[in-house]
C-alpha cells in the first residue's frame, strides 16, 4: 500500500522525530517538514536540525519556531540559518537565543537581527555580541540601547567602527562603563565628541587610556570639565598634548593636581599660556616646581602676577634663571 509522506510525518510523535537518523530528517522533503507541528518540533535534536536545509529552515514560521528545543536550537549554522524568515527570527524566545552557538550567531544577517526585540537580543552573552557580524550590528542599531555594560565589552574593534556617530553618542553612561581602551582607541573623534557631559565620567579610568590627542581636541570645554579627576589622571600623556586653550581653561584645580609630574610636563606651552588665575593659584609646590623651561616661557606676565606669596618660593632657582626680567618682577615685585 502507498503510504502519503505528508500524512506519515504528520502522524509522529515527538518521540518518534527524536529517534530518527539524522539521514531519515536530512531525506524529509520541505513539504513533509512543513506540516511538522510545534509539539512534534520539540522532539528534534540539534544533530537533526543541522541536517536540515536552509529550504526546511525557511518554513519555519513565528508559531513554530518556538517549537523548537534550546538543544536542537544549537544545530542551525551557515547552511540553514539564512533560509530562516525575519518574521520567525523575530519569534525566537530569550532562552532559545542564548542557546544559539556563536558559530550561528556569527551568521545571523542583518535583517534577522533587525527583526529582534530588544529584550530578545538582552538575551545574548558579550561572547555572542562579540560574534556578530558588522553588518549584523549595524541591523541592531535600534537594539544597542537594551545591552548591557557586560554585553558591550563584546564589540570589537571593527563593530565599533562601524556605528554611525549617532549611535555611539546613544550609548548611556553605565554602557559605556563596559568599554575598554582598546574599544574606545577604535572610536573616531567624532564618537568621542558626540558622547556627552554625563555619559563621559562613565568610562572607566582603564578606558580613558584609549583616548588620544585627536579625540581630545574634538572635546568641548565642558566635556573635559566632566571628567573625575581619576579619569584625568588616567590620559596618556598623548591625550593631554591635545588639550585646547577652551579645554585647559575649564579645567577643575582638582584636575590638574591629580596629573603626574610626566603628564603635567606633557602639557603644551599652549595649554599652560591659557591657564587661570584659579588654576595657576591652587597649584602646589610639586606642579610649580616641574614647570618645564618652555612651560615657563609661556606664562604671561599676567599670570605671573596670579602666583601667592605662599607659591613663588617653590620656584627653583634654574626656573628664575630663564625668566624675562618682566616675569621676574611680575612674580616678585608687583
Amino acid at each position: 500500500m502507498t503510504r502519503n509522506p505528508v500524512t506519515t510525518t504528520s502522524s509522529l510523535t515527538s518521540a518518534q522525530i527524536a529517534a530518527l537518523p539524522t539521514s531519515v530528517i536530512a531525506a524529509l522533503s520541505t513539504a513533509n517538514f512543513q506540516t511538522l507541528t510545534t509539539a512534534q518540533l520539540i522532539g528534534l535534536s540539534s544533530a537533526q536540525v543541522a541536517v536540515l536545509s536552509s529550504a526546511d529552515i525557511a518554513v519555519l514560521t513565528a508559531t513554530t519556531l518556538p517549537g523548537l528545543s534550546t538543544a536542537a536550537i544549537a544545530g542551525l549554522g551557515s547552511l540553514n540559518l539564512p533560509g530562516l524568515s525575519t518574521a520567525a527570527a523575530a519569534a525566537f524566545t530569550s532562552s532559545q537565543l542564548a542557546a544559539l552557538t556563536l558559530v550561528s550567531v556569527a551568521n545571523l544577517s542583518s535583517a534577522q537581527v533587525a527583526a529582534l526585540g530588544t529584550a530578545s537580543l538582552a538575551a545574548f552573552s558579550s561572547a555572542q555580541v562579540a560574534a556578530l557580524s558588522t553588518a549584523a550590528v549595524l541591523g541592531a542599531s535600534a537594539q544597542l540601547g537594551a545591552l548591557s555594560a557586560a554585553q558591550l565589552r563584546g564589540l570589537g574593534s571593527a563593530q565599533l567602527a562601524a556605528l554611525s556617530t549617532a549611535e555611539v553618542g546613544a550609548f548611556s553612561s553605565s554602557q559605556l562603563g563596559g568599554f575598554g581602551s582598546a574599544q574606545v582607541a577604535a572610536l573616531s573623534s567624532a564618537d568621542i565628541a558626540a558622547l556627552g557631559a554625563t555619559t563621559l565620567p562613565g568610562l572607566s579610568t582603564a578606558a580613558i587610556a584609549g583616548l588620544g590627542s585627536a579625540d581630545i581636541i574634538a572635546l568641548t570645554s565642558t566635556n573635559i570639565g566632566s571628567l573625575t579627576t581619576s579619569q584625568f589622571a588616567a590620559l596618556t600623556t598623548a591625550a593631554i598634548i591635545g588639550l585646547t586653550t577652551d579645554e585647559a581653561a575649564a579645567l577643575g584645580t582638582a584636575q590638574l593636581l591629580a596629573l603626574t609630574t610626566k603628564q603635567f610636563i606633557a602639557l603644551t606651552s599652549t595649554t599652560v599660556g591659557a591657564l587661570t588665575s584659579a588654576q595657576l593659584q591652587g597649584l602646589g609646590s610639586i606642579e610649580i616646581t616641574a614647570f618645564t623651561s618652555v612651560q615657563i616661557g609661556a606664562l604671561t606676565t599676567t599670570q605671573m602676577s596670579y602666583f601667592t606669596a605662599s607659591e613663588t618660593p617653590f620656584f627653583t632657582n634654574s626656573q628664575i634663571q630663564i625668566m624675562t626680567s618682566d616675569q621676574i618682577n611680575a612674580l616678585f615685585f608687583r
